[in-house]
């Protein structure tokens, strides 16, 4: 059943990719880009395990004395940064994957939660080719990105037992995140501290929702539930009906114009160095469930698509304030449930 909810979801990023390709003939860009290793998963040594215990497998942990059991935290999966065809798993200390976190991963994403303390673990991360080969290694690469995740969230629990958290992730790490839930989370005790998982930037399929065993958040303040969405300028599977939950609005399959946004953080010229906009475009999920902006789309917006037409930096960044005010309401709603029991 896992390795069908994996082959679904990345089935759909595959053929949008195609799709994208087809229709704005980059060839050579997408080519260079889509870096599938040549040496079989089987023949090629792992990196190094990751030792959850110690400071170094984490690119944020708080230390015991700065985290307040009574605060909520946050357990972040970072999306891909590792793009090299020549592993089909990175070393958690890749350079650029710590790049990448310090500079797309940590301002467009983590601060959205603001205060509230992070724990964001390092993990061999699948690379990005792994998403168009899986029968060839790449969902073996994912199986051991995802028990990574597993064993980094393990060592969270042990160490801060019935710690209410949210569980965050974009891209790749939504994916593990939504394996996290399937195999480790929920159904479990662990269930009951979980206060809402954000899982965009991956489309998920309403007809695999069963797998995660966790329920859609219906409105702004729900909590022990998940939202997803995956911004799209277009390159659309029409075969797919997938989870979008408007994050503007909060809405399952919502429309929301830019009076709605509270305000967007997006790169500068530069690509990385992030700018706070007073508002934001609006959106709205379209029928096949990818979160469309509103024409005309702005240069800046889409200067930063992906050969698959989406704008990933944008899953948090286009609706950042809107974001971290819901983290907030949730985080409220949580508490006042917890001390009326």
């Amino acid at each position: 059943m896992a390795k069908a909810f994996l082959y679904t979801i990345v089935g759909i990023l595959v053929a949008v990719f195609a799709g994208a390709i087809m229709l704005n003939f980059f060839w050579k860009e997408a080519l260079e880009l889509v870096s599938i290793p040549r040496t079989p998963f089987a023949e090629q040594a792992p990196p190094e395990e990751p030792d959850y215990t110690s400071g170094d497998a984490w690119y944020e942990r708080p230390t015991a004395p700065t985290l307040n059991q009574q605060a909520v935290a946050v357990f972040f999966i970072t999306p891909t940064g590792y793009f090299r065809a020549s592993h089909w798993n990175g070393p958690i200390d890749a350079p650029e994957t710590q790049e990448f976190y310090t500079h797309i991963a940590r301002p467009f994403a983590v601060e959205v939660f603001g205060v509230l303390p992070v724990f964001a673990p390092r993990y061999r991360q699948a690379t990005f080719g792994a998403f168009f080969a899986l029968e060839n290694g790449g969902e073996d690469a994912f199986d051991l990105a995802t028990s990574d995740i597993i064993r980094a969230f393990e060592a969270f629990w042990r160490a801060h037992p019935e710690q209410p958290f949210i569980l965050a992730g974009h891209e790749q790490g939504s994916l593990h995140g939504l394996k996290l839930l399937q195999q480790t989370i929920t159904g479990t005790e662990i269930e009951q501290w979980l206060v809402v998982a954000y899982l965009p930037g991956i489309p998920i399929p309403l007809s695999d929702l069963d797998n995660t065993g966790l329920p859609i958040c219906g409105e702004q303040n729900h909590t022990r539930c998940m939202v997803s969405w995956t911004v799209s300028l277009g390159g659309q599977n029409e075969d797919v009906n997938l989870l979008c939950v408007n994050p503007l609005n909060w809405n399952i399959n919502g429309q929301a114009s830019s009076t709605d946004s509270l305000g967007a953080r997006l790169p500068s010229g530069d690509g990385y160095t992030p700018v706070d906009y007073q508002v934001g475009p609006g959106a709205k999920c379209n029928e096949n469930g990818y979160l469309n902006l509103p024409e005309p789309v702005s240069d800046l917006v889409r200067g930063l698509k992906d050969p698959m037409d989406r704008v990933g930096i944008g899953d948090y960044g286009l609706f950042f304030q809107n974001i971290r005010q819901n983290v907030q309401q949730r985080v409220r709603a949580y508490e006042s449930y917890e001390d009326g029991q």
